[in-house]
């Protein structure tokens, strides 16, 4: 069987309201189902998500039951390990897919070779970044972003090579906040190669209680 080219790892606790308007967000998209997956991780939740999460699977949607709460950190790991796809990109549950991005994602990581993708929306810095001429390409990425004021270290804001993440043991640490920023910092301290792109691939909500955004002090 043909590995796909991408898999979505979503982590879900009580989204019955926001779920299917996310997965419908990547399924509804025209691009081959066999050339992606969506892995879904019920983080135990307490209303209908696991009901809708049985409703929603198909062949290239799978399901994770957690049996007790996790957590964002530890159902995403899950999410790594069962992965077959060549690229991973987190979605929380209530975010969606942007329109033909799918197609989008196909296109960066077939023109580019690299373990990271980060999606940087101006032309101009993207422009400028990509015209620089030092030794080592990732030094460039890491004065760009310490110059950047736009930047936030958010895993949907990254594709990822998988066989990367694999190579280097590197998954989501257990804790119950800023886990991204500690996952991001991770994965550009250890890429060997880090591209940009400019076209928008998620449409980020920041619902309070949603799952990645739970803290306590």
């Amino acid at each position: 069987m043909t590995k796909p080219l991408i898999s979505f790892i979503i982590p879900a606790y009580n989204s019955q309201e926001h779920l299917t308007k996310c997965i419908n967000s990547i399924t509804d998209q025209i691009f081959a189902s066999k050339n992606y997956e969506i892995i879904i991780i019920n983080d135990a939740s307490r209303d209908n998500t696991l009901k809708l999460c049985n409703k929603l699977k198909k062949r290239n949607i799978k399901i994770i039951n957690n049996k007790k709460n996790l957590g964002v950190s530890l159902s995403r790991n899950k999410g790594i390990e069962l992965s077959k796809g060549e690229y991973l990109f987190f979605l929380d549950s209530d975010d969606t897919l942007s329109f033909s991005a799918i197609n989008r994602i196909r296109k960066i990581v077939k023109l580019k070779d690299a373990d990271l993708f980060f999606n940087l929306p101006n032309k101009k810095l993207l422009k400028k970044i990509d015209n620089k001429k030092e030794k080592n390409i990732n030094d460039s990425c890491f004065n760009f972003f310490n110059n950047y004021d736009g930047f936030t270290a958010h895993a949907w804001n990254f594709i990822v090579r998988r066989k990367f993440l694999k190579k280097k043991k590197i998954f989501f640490n257990n804790i119950k906040t800023f886990e991204d920023q500690v996952f991001t910092s991770k994965i550009l301290l250890y890429a060997d190669k880090i591209k940009f792109f400019s076209k928008k691939i998620c449409n980020h909500s920041e619902r309070p209680n949603s799952l990645g955004r739970k803290t306590n002090s």
